[in-house]
């Protein structure tokens, strides 16, 4: 269980020609946004003229997410050419006879994590990661080395301290330093752990894929504009991030509603509910309210899921999430993995 395989464009490539075949045959093949893609898909589109990410995420919404049903079903048995991609074939480098740390944690825990992923989008894990394991995470991550998020969801450049962070007024997240995730040994460890390769392979039907590692400081703020609290991502929304992908949150501080605890509406990633708008109607990015997703969803499917430092969530943000607005002097420190099966912007550069 050891072995990771990571994601490589040529394989994307590869996929993309019976995913096309699949979607010519499909009940969703009328819709514009679709025919737009098959033809891009073919060439008779140069790549420069779309911007493939909204193309991709217009064609989900337009379809009520069975746009991607299709690049699952291409792909599900489908024989990956190993022969041809020795070298992005990874081993954890670690001896049979070593235990990898977050492996005792999560792997008794597996089953249950991805049956209620499958059906609900969501899992919390009842084991926290050891204390030990959180402040050395900590220690390596959380530093004097952020950079704040500015309007237009723009990552400024400038360095600040914590200190600095937590007096600014120009801001309400700040992004820990990627050089760091890099250098975590411990990071890389939870990585190439078997949960996560098993994960992988289980929730993308053996596909390969790749990591993604980003983390913030969220601070509250009394009078925080509307725009400052969608930017943070403490409205409801959802992602497009790949045609299968999910995201692990692990809490490096107590966090509770009052300090950001993060939200999911149960099921939503699954299709949208009849009573959802006209799917024409929706544009490709927005911020829900709770007000029209409580008419849409039934009350107890939001779930809110506090917990203490290392609490581990797993989910597929393709359903309607948030984290919690903060109270003034309150702070949030999460990491955040993303695993997913494909990169749209490979798609412009076809083979």
């Amino acid at each position: 269980m050891s072995s990771l395989v990571t994601y490589t464009p040529e394989l994307q490539y590869s996929q993309i020609h019976k995913f096309v075949s699949s979607l010519q045959d499909s009940s969703i093949s009328s819709l514009p946004s679709v025919q737009r893609f098959i033809r891009f898909s073919r060439g008779e589109l140069p790549p420069q003229s779309i911007n493939i990410h909204e193309l991709i995420r217009r064609a989900w919404i337009d379809s009520n997410k069975k746009f991607f049903e299709y690049w699952h079903l291409s792909s599900r048995n489908q024989s990956l050419p190993f022969n041809n991609i020795s070298n992005y074939i990874y081993t954890s480098v670690r001896r049979r006879t070593e235990v990898n740390r977050f492996d005792q944690t999560l792997l008794p825990e597996f089953t249950s994590c991805l049956k209620s992923v499958v059906k609900n989008g969501f899992y919390k894990f009842d084991s926290l990661i050891p204390e030990n394991i959180v402040n050395t995470l900590k220690d390596t991550i959380i530093n004097d080395d952020l950079t704040p998020e500015l309007p237009g969801q723009i990552r400024g450049t400038a360095s600040y301290t914590r200190e600095q962070c937590l007096s600014n007024s120009d801001s309400i997240r700040f992004f820990y330093s990627k050089l760091l995730f890099r250098s975590s040994r411990l990071l890389t460890e939870f990585i190439y752990s078997d949960f996560i390769c098993s994960l992988a392979s289980a929730y993308f039907c053996s596909r390969p894929f790749m990591v993604y590692t980003t983390g913030w400081l969220s601070k509250g703020k009394s009078n925080a504009t509307r725009e400052e609290i969608d930017q943070a991502a403490q409205q409801f929304h959802f992602d497009v991030d790949a045609f299968k992908f999910l995201k692990i949150f692990i809490y490096l501080s107590d966090v509770d509603a009052d300090s950001g605890a993060h939200q999911f509406y149960s099921g939503s990633h699954l299709a949208f509910p009849s009573s959802f708008p006209p799917l024409q109607s929706i544009p490709n990015y927005f911020r829900a309210p709770q007000e029209t997703l409580s008419r849409l969803y039934p009350s107890n499917s939001l779930q809110t899921l506090a917990g203490r430092q290392g609490t581990i969530i797993v989910e597929d943000t393709s359903g309607f999430h948030r984290g919690l607005p903060l109270l003034p002097d309150k702070t949030r420190d999460v990491l955040i993995i993303q695993l997913k099966d494909s990169h749209f912007s490979d798609l412009t550069q076809r083979k």
